[in-house]
């Protein structure tokens, strides 16, 4: 699913899946932000590595191809 097949999949009443597709968006561009962040220097590697294995259970809940390889790096 992307973005563009939203109405479509609410118009089909797919709300679950949508549901999904907006999770998964969201706890991603969390893990962007988190590494955006120690690139630039706001976080430590300790503090980077803390909050992504405090949002880690998310991606494993969401089952993200993401959460089964770890994007910890």
């Amino acid at each position: 699913m992307n973005g563009a097949m939203v109405q479509e999949y609410y118009d089909s009443g797919r709300l679950d899946e949508i549901h999904r597709y907006c999770r998964t968006d969201v706890v991603q561009t969390y893990f962007l932000f988190l590494r955006v962040e120690l690139m630039r220097g706001c976080l430590d590697q300790a503090s980077y590595q803390a909050a992504w294995s405090a949002a880690s259970p998310f991606l494993e809940e969401l089952g993200t191809e993401h959460g089964k390889a770890g994007v910890a790096g």
